[in-house]
């Protein structure tokens, strides 16, 4: 895969490797060392075409030690992840899932997140709003003033266990990290 991705880089091109932050290990808090050592030759190159965005939702110790640019992102503004969310349930035709009523709601409880919406209307497919809610009500009851980023985990793992569950007509089967909070 890194021949692959170096190859790639030589190239005009921008490659993203979203959701980084998977490819940590728990024990070390870094990705694997062919990943770093990688990472390091990069930067050390005269020149590259390509370049490498490593999209995560924490800090990096990694960042500290390599020459890399840090860009933090914040979540849109309430009414760009409000139309954000309109649009992503009428892709799937679940406009009706989430009354408009009840859209600014939806996105304090889920703080503006790109990634918590899009895991909210994959959940919709086989739960109902009010099922998701009823299932983290504190933290509905909280909305409009604290955000919980274990929700979004939480709404990611059902989804992942839910999609796994129907990939074979045998039944459920293990994937490492579909049960992972």
């Amino acid at each position: 895969l890194l021949v692959k991705l170096d190859a790639t880089l030589r190239q005009s091109c921008l490659v993203v490797i979203d959701d980084f932050t998977e490819l940590i290990s728990l024990e070390t808090g870094l990705p694997p060392h062919a990943l770093i050592q990688f990472i390091i030759d990069l930067g050390k190159r005269p020149s590259t075409m390509g370049r490498l965005l490593l999209v995560t939702d924490r800090r990096l110790s990694l960042t500290e030690d390599l020459d890399l640019k840090t860009i933090r992102l914040g979540p849109p503004a309430e009414g760009d992840a409000i139309r954000l969310l309109g649009k992503m349930l009428e892709i799937r035709g679940r406009e009706i899932e989430v009354p408009e009523a009840r859209r600014l709601d939806v996105v304090r409880w889920l703080g503006c997140n790109p990634r918590a919406l899009e895991a909210l209307v994959a959940c919709l497919e086989a739960d109902s709003l009010d099922d998701l809610i009823s299932a983290e009500r504190e933290n509905w009851d909280l909305k409009n003033e604290l955000f919980s980023p274990t929700l979004i985990k939480e709404l990611e793992r059902r989804f992942r266990a839910r999609t796994l569950s129907r990939l074979s007509p045998a039944g459920p089967r293990h994937h490492p990290g579909a049960d992972r909070p």
